[in-house]
C-alpha cells in the first residue's frame, strides 16, 4: 500500500474524497506527481497542514494535477531506521535551491 493512498487529478469529487478519509488534526502531506519547471530549475510540488481548511487550501492549490495525499508518513522523520541526508549530484557538488 502507498504510503500517500489517495491518489488522483483534484476535482471537486477528489478533494471531497480526501476531505471524508483524512481527519482533522493529524498533520497530512499533498505532492504533485508531475514536475513544475520555472527555467532551468524543476521540482515536485508539495504542501502540508493540519486541518480540513488547510487541506482544501492546498488542494485547490493544485487543482487539476495529479496527486498523492496522504497522512505525513512516519518515513519522513529521522529516527533509528530513517536518516535524511543531502545527495551531492553527480560531480560530487551540493548546491541549495531548487533541484
Amino acid at each position: 500500500m502507498p504510503q500517500l493512498p489517495l491518489r488522483g487529478v483534484v476535482t471537486d469529487d477528489f478533494i471531497s474524497q480526501c476531505l471524508a478519509d483524512i481527519p482533522d488534526g493529524p498533520e497530512y502531506l499533498v505532492v504533485e506527481l508531475a514536475r513544475r519547471t520555472a527555467g532551468s530549475q524543476s521540482w515536485f510540488h508539495f504542501d502540508s497542514g493540519e486541518s480540513h481548511e488547510e487541506l482544501k487550501v492546498s488542494l485547490e492549490y493544485s487543482r487539476d494535477a495529479l496527486v498523492a495525499v496522504g497522512l505525513w508518513p512516519d518515513w519522513l522523520y529521522d529516527n533509528n531506521d530513517v536518516t535524511s541526508a543531502i545527495v551531492p549530484d553527480a560531480s560530487g557538488s551540493v548546491k541549495g535551491g531548487a533541484y
